[in-house]
């Protein structure tokens, strides 16, 4: 692949005449919202190529570090990351480690100079991490880089799966290689999550599960992996249980109907006896306000007379409330014309 000077002037490798991928560049795009991203592909699947359209989108800073064969001894790597991170941080190559640093120290070196000199997103990219698996004192001090980056820089790792089969239970069975210096945990699960496209992407998130331990995954271990529900199938079930929940207010709208004809029908058959029996009641209370007022003038008593004289000032409320229950009882009959 040719290569050439983007993002100020760091190794990104060029491309042209490629198929975009949007939906993956879309997911790369959240790289700027974690401290790591990884990438991980069969060799050959364009890994490197979706990337740097990535990196070719973006106007952050880039620093683009192709890893050899020799850089898994961790000095070499450790040189010519000063060299590639210059360009974001300049002054980076001036760095020297002291002697007997290590690799923790020299990764913190690296962490607190992008702190101080870095403002804007800055992307790390690492790729054929798959070179550096199982140098110790490699992946410890990207372990330490990783834990001690500012907020502002992340790392995008490029790597290979190593093959894919089919396994006895119909499934499938992914092997992949990732630098022990990217801690994954017991209680996270691989999620697959698939594109119209028919893309696919590996993510570790967290499992839910408070039974598992917060603690890293054991060296070739088998790690369950659930398959991400298809946007197509979703929308097909939600079509589905929408249309069910639309019958359901229809239905429910019918018998509403049906219950307030009911009570429209009980309403005007006996609209006239309400009326009838508030009238009469209104007349009763007439009566008896009329009644306590010439018992209060015949008693004598002090007494009674005062129990008297409270019953009929009551008499007027008991009318008001009357007044209004049958003010209710109008509108509510109203109401029911309505609808």
């Amino acid at each position: 692949m040719a290569y050439g000077t983007l993002q100020r002037d760091t190794l990104v490798p060029s491309v042209s005449g490629v198929i975009e991928r949007p939906r993956l560049l879309e997911l790369l795009a959240r790289a700027r919202q974690h401290k790591l991203t990884l990438v991980c592909a069969p060799p050959g699947y364009g890994k490197t190529t979706l990337v740097a359209q990535f990196a070719a989108q973006i106007p952050d800073a880039i620093a683009w570090h192709t890893l050899e064969e020799r850089e898994r001894d961790l000095p070499n790597l450790f040189q010519r990351a000063l060299q590639i991170l210059d360009a974001v941080a300049p002054g980076m190559a001036r760095l020297a480690p002291l002697p007997g640093m290590t690799p923790a120290e020299m990764a913190a070196l690296v962490a607190d100079f992008l702190r101080e000199n870095t403002a804007g997103h800055t992307l790390y990219i690492l790729d054929d991490i798959q070179i550096i698996s199982e140098s110790p004192a490699v992946e410890y001090w990207m372990q330490v880089l990783l834990e001690r980056l500012p907020s502002n820089c992340h790392l995008i790792l490029i790597g290979r799966v190593l093959r894919h089969e089919f396994a006895d239970d119909g499934g499938v069975v992914v092997a992949a290689r990732i630098d022990e210096g990217v801690p994954l945990k017991q209680n996270e699960v691989c999620r697959i999550k698939g594109s119209l496209l028919g893309d696919a992407v590996l993510e570790f998130v967290p499992s839910g599960d408070p039974r598992k331990p917060d603690k890293p995954i054991d060296r070739d271990a088998v790690v369950p992996g659930v398959v991400a529900a298809d946007p197509l199938e979703v929308m097909n079930d939600f079509r589905g249980e929408f249309s069910k929940a639309i019958e359901s207010i229809v239905r429910t709208s019918d018998n509403m109907g049906q219950t307030a004809e009911s009570v429209n029908r009980i309403l005007n058959k006996n609209e006239e006896r309400i009326h009838s029996i508030v009238a009469e009641a209104e007349e009763a209370l007439s009566v008896t306000k009329a009644t306590f007022t010439n018992l209060n003038k015949m008693i004598g008593d002090d007494r009674s007379r005062e129990q008297i004289a409270k019953a009929i000032q009551q008499v007027p409320e008991i009318m008001t409330e009357t007044r209004q229950v049958i003010a209710r009882l109008d509108e509510a009959i109203g109401l029911v014309d309505k609808n």
